[in-house]
């Protein structure tokens, strides 16, 4: 495999509309909020959506947010055609060293044996967990969606945790999310 590649993900660039289409294909529609939003909040300083690269073939992305302590993995998604091959565990290596001294938080749906896709939220929480990610049996609902909060620290710093969700402004994002469930089943 080719070094990896990142670019940033802004309209008007192929990597925008493969990163859109891997976005809607990767993450239920109750998990998600508008493609443009994940774009116009990573113009805020600790922001990041990237594309990853192997020459030009896109790979997948990351839209994170830098609080200082913690680097938040907000949404992170694989190219399905390539998964299973090491290749988001080089991605969370690559933000490692880009980042030294942060620990990584994401939030992950519960790998609940009733859920509808049981088998597809163990094999994440198995990913997570062997790439360095700790379960602190800590949890958090949002958009009605209840995650489970995982940390490649061994505790969890609550302030610093939800600075995310003033940085992304996440009371407006959850709003536009609404509406725009509304509308789309409406």
């Amino acid at each position: 495999m080719e070094a990896l590649e990142e670019r940033q993900i802004r309209p008007g660039t192929p990597g925008y509309q493969k990163a859109r289409e891997l976005y809607l294909a990767a993450f239920p529609l109750e998990e998600r909020f508008p493609f443009p939003v994940l774009w116009l909040v990573s113009l805020k300083k600790a922001v990041r959506f990237t594309g990853y690269y192997e020459g030009d073939r896109f790979l997948g992305f990351t839209h994170t947010v830098d609080t200082g302590r913690y680097l938040y993995l907000s949404f992170f998604a694989v190219d399905p055609a390539i998964r299973s091959q090491g290749l988001g565990g080089q991605i969370l290596e690559h933000l490692q060293a880009q980042y030294p001294g942060r620990d990584m938080v994401v939030e992950i749906e519960p790998p609940e044996e009733a859920a509808e896709n049981a088998d597809q939220r163990r094999r994440r929480m198995d990913f997570y967990l062997r790439n360095g990610f700790h379960d602190l049996n800590r949890h958090i609902t949002g958009g009605g969606v209840r995650y489970t909060i995982l940390t490649t620290d061994t505790d969890l710093d609550r302030n610093e945790y939800f600075k995310v969700f003033r940085i992304l402004g996440i009371g407006l994002l959850v709003i536009t999310a609404r509406i725009q469930r509304k509308l789309s089943q409406g």
